[in-house]
């Protein structure tokens, strides 16, 4: 059994793929996280369409994951749509105050298109596809249990679900997915608070063109990315055969556009519990922004024996100034302390990228092969 990760080299954006495969090589199941670049568009159309060849037909993607309804971050999902059939649709639960600021915010630039009409109503959107949607961690976090195949997962979710996919368990793997979603009451809060204005006064206001680019143009940066779904996905300590002794970690942390803090990753980390071990890899936030970015998320990094891999996504010459050079820096610090020898190797990565930047450029990629039965892990 074998697991290819693919950081895809969109630019400012998200787009990160995997794919199980059998030991006749045969695909068995695919799972995207995000879909979408705003210095790339050319990029993300060419990614997606090298990733699913439809010459013998669509392909399926068992579940996609979508962070949250930004523009970088989803503006690729037409393109998925068009050349795959997407069965589970993960996202982050919305109450509908926050829908209609979302769509105030983008109407602007994009009156009737996709992203739109996504964000209105995704049920619609992916007609077809069973659409789950995950609840905020400030209404807790479910305790592990029973795992949930998501081909029988209810229609709205806990954070902390355990997900796992019927076709990889009748391989006899485990191989599971944890959303966890960050706080969807915090950005009305923060726009009720910032305009001074009641939430009755703020529905009426919703549809003014004037009021949907005051919108726009003032609400404060850190505001708009704190509802974020974060995703763990890695091999369950059951399917580990203990009997070839340790095994190399397998797992990833998916952050997308998510802002940290101290309650954020501690109530995570005791979550996932011994899972951060298995953790290898972990996409730095929010494009290496200094505003998402906060040192505790390295507790999440507990496995001391492995030299970690940290990843972003963020264009070469974007408007915003990603990656932040505070988060680089405390990230190679954190990096030094690691004195172990890296798991994997690859011409020059480790001597030269201590942090895996991936933009536009295709050298850039990251694509990484996880042997599962012998855990042996190579990098391209």
């Amino acid at each position: 059994m074998k697991l290819i990760r693919y950081i895809h080299p969109i630019g400012q954006g998200a787009f990160y793929t995997e794919q199980f495969f059998d030991e006749d090589n045969q695909r068995i199941a695919t799972v995207v996280y995000d879909c979408g670049s705003t210095s790339n568009m050319k990029g993300i159309i060419r990614e997606v369409d090298n990733m699913f060849d439809c010459t013998k037909g669509k392909q399926d993607i068992d579940i996609l994951f979508i962070s949250h309804f930004h523009e970088d971050h989803i503006n690729g999902i037409a393109k998925l749509k068009e050349l795959t059939n997407i069965k589970h649709v993960v996202i982050p639960l919305y109450n509908d105050n926050t829908r209609l600021l979302l769509l105030a915010a983008l109407r602007p630039r994009n009156k009737g298109g996709n992203l739109e009409k996504l964000i209105e109503s995704p049920e619609t959107y992916f007609s077809g596809s069973h659409v789950i949607c995950v609840k905020s961690i400030d209404k807790g976090i479910k305790q592990m249990s029973t795992p949930v195949n998501v081909e029988e997962s209810e229609p709205i979710i806990d954070s902390g679900t355990l997900i796992t996919m019927k076709s990889l368990s009748r391989m006899s793997l485990m191989w599971e997915y944890i959303p966890y979603n960050l706080f969807y009451d915090e950005r009305l809060k923060c726009i009720v608070n910032t305009f001074q204005i009641s939430e009755s006064e703020l529905n009426s206001r919703i549809g003014d063109k004037d009021f949907q680019n005051m919108l726009k143009s003032r609400t404060p940066i850190e505001s708009i990315n704190t509802n974020s779904l974060m995703v763990y996905s890695g091999l369950h300590e059951t399917g580990i055969n203990r009997s070839e002794g340790s095994h190399s970690p397998n797992g990833c942390f998916y952050t997308g556009d998510a802002s940290f803090n101290n309650d954020i990753v501690g109530r995570i980390s005791n979550h996932l519990g011994k899972r951060c071990y298995n953790i290898l890899m972990i996409q730095i936030p929010h494009h290496g922004s200094g505003y998402s970015f906060h040192d505790t998320l390295f507790q999440l990094l507990k496995n001391e024996s492995v030299y970690p891999i940290m990843f972003l996504s963020c264009g070469n010459y974007n408007r915003y100034g990603h990656p932040s050079p505070m988060v680089i820096t405390n990230c190679s610090l954190f990096l030094d302390t690691r004195k172990c020898m890296p798991i994997i190797h690859h011409n020059n990565f480790f001597e030269e990228h201590s942090i895996r930047i991936v933009c536009e450029d295709r050298s850039s990629m990251l694509v990484l092969l996880f042997d599962i039965n012998t855990f042996k892990i190579t990098s391209k």
